[in-house]
């Protein structure tokens, strides 16, 4: 007969200071090695002998299985470790005081940070230091292997997403390693229905009019600081890879900082890079959304207005 046997890690530092931990990798406290050895005495005692191993690739979980198998004399049989047995991310959370966070933000949604399926912590920005993808335990995963875990997880998200869409792929497998649920799982319960009676109304113009007015904005942007406070950032250190920094207007001007465009070639990407944003914003409205669009005559705004608010009252007799 085969026979499991499950253990908690010692008490870590982080416990003893009452903090979140998640991934974030801490030592043992001397409590917490004095309850890995006694752990590993009380299964000696009764007689337990291993073949096999896992932990996590976690310091507190591995320094607990090592305590334990040199109390029972077994340390040579064969460990397998694995990040998938880490236990729950805590995004932003992780480093936070429990009892100050709970003050902060209230006990009913900490705890439905803590043991929900489906109410991710805060989560962390690629740019954070506690984000696991700067950890070089897993930085060494390429984009197939990164995909290739994903599959044997959530085969019909794999399905959906590009290998080298990296970025995709690491938001499917923290869904599923914050919250226990798969993100094709978490679309397809998704309700797709208003729960509302609401009348969405979208206001467009011809494409020659929106898109001029799309490049004398960002024209306003630039003569209003945009150059001053992106520079701020590059010389501040912000790295490029930033969530912050790849925002249009964002990532154009620090291809211009590092040389490899004119402020004249940048500003034209800026423009062109928002005129396709407004593009794709459009198409999913008209995808996504039940939308009734009305074209703005700026001549005749208040005519415009009165033609949506008496859409507005016939949808209501509908």
């Amino acid at each position: 007969m085969i026979k499991l046997v499950l253990v908690r890690h010692g008490q870590s530092v982080w416990n003893l200071e009452n903090k979140f931990t998640g991934w974030t990798d801490v030592e043992l406290s001397k409590q917490g090695i004095l309850e890995a050895k006694e752990a590993g005495k009380i299964l000696k005692e009764k007689g337990f002998h291993f073949d096999l191993a896992f932990t996590s690739v976690l310091k507190r979980a591995e320094d607990t299985l090592g305590y334990i198998l040199k109390e029972m004399g077994e340390e040579n049989i064969e460990i397998r470790r694995s990040w998938k047995l880490n236990e729950r991310h805590y995004g932003a959370l992780q480093g936070l005081n429990k009892d100050e966070t709970r003050e902060k933000y209230g006990a009913k949604q900490v705890l439905l940070w803590r043991r929900s399926t489906d109410v991710r912590p805060p989560k962390l920005e690629e740019d954070d230091s506690r984000y696991p993808g700067n950890d070089e335990k897993y930085k060494d995963f390429d984009n197939e292997s990164l995909h290739q875990k994903l599959a044997e997880v959530d085969e019909e998200a794999a399905k959906t997403i590009h290998p080298n869409n990296r970025k995709r792929v690491i938001r499917a497998l923290e869904i599923f390693e914050t919250s226990g649920v798969k993100k094709s799982e978490m679309i397809q319960t998704q309700q797709h229905e208003l729960i509302y009676d609401v009348a969405l109304i979208g206001l467009t113009d011809d494409r020659d009019v929106l898109y001029d007015r799309i490049n004398k904005r960002v024209d306003v942007m630039f003569e209003t600081g945009l150059v001053e406070e992106v520079r701020a950032l590059f010389e501040a250190g912000i790295p490029q890879t930033a969530q912050s920094i790849r925002a249009i207007g964002y990532k154009e001007l620090y291809d211009y900082f590092n040389g490899l465009t004119s402020l004249e070639e940048c500003k034209e990407l800026i423009k062109r890079n928002s005129r396709r944003y407004a593009k794709r914003q459009y198409t999913w409205f008209n995808n996504q959304m039940d939308v009734k669009w009305f074209k703005v005559d700026v001549n005749q705004f208040e005519k415009t207005v009165q033609d949506v608010l008496t859409y507005i009252e016939l949808k209501k007799m509908d």
